[in-house]
């Protein structure tokens, strides 16, 4: 249990990266058979002290299972959970809750090498053209939400 454990994490950053856009290579030593299933926690914390009023610390629970394995690697599932955020603050800003919503059940179908590492997602296509919907969703929010009168420079 203790490999899926540090599988699972290993993963997590694969993913948390990959979102982000970055791009990091990795490796998972582990065994995985279909059907596994676990809970990846993933905690978040933003810290600038330049502007403290932005520090921000989140979690979220993400399903993770094995949908295929075999001599040329494995596919798993990911399921992104709800984020919840400590600072009733970003909790109750309607942008951030809204971004986060739109991410909640999120489904990504993780290619792993034959030796672990991330060959990169099943479903890439899929998942951009719903990330590109949530930015539009979060941009139309920002917009909306600065007064007319700043607007006419935009």
């Amino acid at each position: 249990m203790a490999a899926h454990n540090n599988a699972a994490r290993t993963i997590a950053a694969v993913f948390l990266t990959a979102s982000f856009g970055f791009a990091q290579s990795l490796a998972v030593k582990t065994h995985l058979i279909v059907g596994d299933a676990f809970t990846v926690d993933i905690s978040h914390a933003r810290s600038d002290p330049s502007r403290p009023q932005n520090d921000a610390k989140a979690k979220n629970s993400n399903q993770v299972r094995v949908l295929e394995t075999g001599s040329n690697g494995s596919l798993l599932e990911w399921i992104e959970g709800p984020t919840q955020y400590d600072d009733p603050a970003q909790a109750g800003n309607p942008i951030v809750a809204g971004a986060s919503k739109a991410l909640d059940n999120l489904k990504l179908l993780v290619k792993l090498g034959p030796d672990g590492e991330y060959l990169g997602l099943q479903n890439e296509a899929d998942v951009t053209k719903q990330l590109q919907a949530v930015v539009e969703t979060v941009m139309k929010q920002i917009v909306a939400s600065v007064p007319d009168e700043q607007k006419a420079g935009m």
